[in-house]
């Protein structure tokens, strides 16, 4: 949902115009059937009271076939003809409302028989999930930029954190005296096919090249900046140990492992150990695994607010397409039989 979605002060004036057609179009339609009701009830088709429900109906149901029409309009959002996003975000919004009270009214405040109760109860769910999808659109990225200020593409976060884990590898591996880790296809697409071989010292080549994900909304996240131990640290073995048992398991696999370091707390005391172990030899190093927690908690962070900004539509997208289909049957019985 774009900026100019958010009900908020600044956004008020998109928001308005659409809160007052839906307002004005409930208290019209809560009129007329007040009046209705007023006079000598009648079973008439057409008639009174009858009228004014079929009306109210099928203003309910033109309105939700539009709001269904939403998930192609976004299929075909190039095709200009069809008007801005924006409008039909804030018409499937306030429409959507407006069918409450109208169906509501159909109904006589009541679910009917048995089609029309489970029509009732999915329009309800329709509702529901609407309405919760509302809230977490206002209410999450908020929440992304705040707890997560190093957010990345979510499609790409798997593939960061790879890249991650990568660089921890090559850092334990120098520190350790050993040889890099074999260039992995995530990588090379990364740093542009570059070779992984480099003297001494030097930095890998995630830091020269840096980490660049086209689409991203903010700048991406940086890569670890610690340069590789120009020898082996005396204190290898306490440092190697660590990495395999709780931090390299964590990188690789974020919240499916038990690790110490996948919470703040447990990160801070395990690295408080390790720095202690170490020594000061291996105090970079360990710096630069403690930032390469924090970024693998703030990645697995982003994921699950991303899930919970979509998992509504996993409710609400199926329930629209078999209430819609129930609605078609229960209006085709109802005009069949009066």
């Amino acid at each position: 949902m774009g900026r100019e979605l958010l009900l908020d002060r600044p956004t008020l004036s998109l928001h308005a115009p659409w809160i007052a057609v839906a307002a004005l179009a409930a208290l019209a339609g809560a009129a007329w059937y007040a009046l209705e009701s007023q006079a000598e009830p009648t079973s008439t088709f057409l008639v009174g009271l009858d009228r004014c429900r079929l009306v109210l109906g099928a203003a309910a149901g033109a309105i939700i076939l539009f709001e269904l029409a939403l998930w192609p309009r976004k299929a075909l959002r190039r095709v200009r003809i069809l008007g801005r996003a924006r409008t039909w975000m804030l018409a499937h919004i306030w429409l959507g409302l407006l069918t409450v009270p109208l169906i509501v009214l159909h109904a006589r405040i009541g679910f009917g028989g048995p089609l029309s109760a489970a029509t009732m109860t999915l329009f309800l769910a329709v509702i529901a999930s609407g309405l919760l999808g509302l809230v977490l659109q206002q209410t999450l990225p908020r929440r992304l930029i705040e707890a997560v200020p190093g957010e990345t593409v979510a499609s790409q976060i798997d593939r960061v954190a790879a890249l991650y884990a990568t660089e921890a590898d090559d850092l334990v591996a120098a520190a350790c005296g050993r040889a890099a880790r074999v260039e992995s296809e995530d990588w090379a697409a990364h740093t542009g096919g570059a070779p992984r071989a480099r003297p001494d010292g030097a930095l890998s080549a995630s830091r020269a090249v840096g980490l660049q994900i086209v689409g991203a909304r903010r700048t991406a996240l940086p890569l670890l900046s610690c340069e590789l131990p120009d020898a082996p640290i005396a204190t290898a073995g306490a440092l190697e140990e660590a990495f395999r048992k709780e931090i390299r398991p964590f990188l690789a696999d974020g919240p499916r492992t038990a690790s110490a370091v996948g919470s703040p707390e447990g990160s801070t005391q395990t690295f408080e150990r390790l720095r202690d172990a170490v020594g000061p030899a291996g105090l970079d190093v360990v710096a630069a695994l403690e930032e390469a927690c924090a970024v693998r908690r703030q990645l697995d962070r982003q994921a699950r607010l991303q899930w919970w900004l979509h998992a509504w539509l996993t409710v609400h997208l199926p329930a629209s397409v078999v209430m819609v289909s129930l609605m078609l049957v229960h209006a085709y019985l109802a005009l069949l039989y009066h």
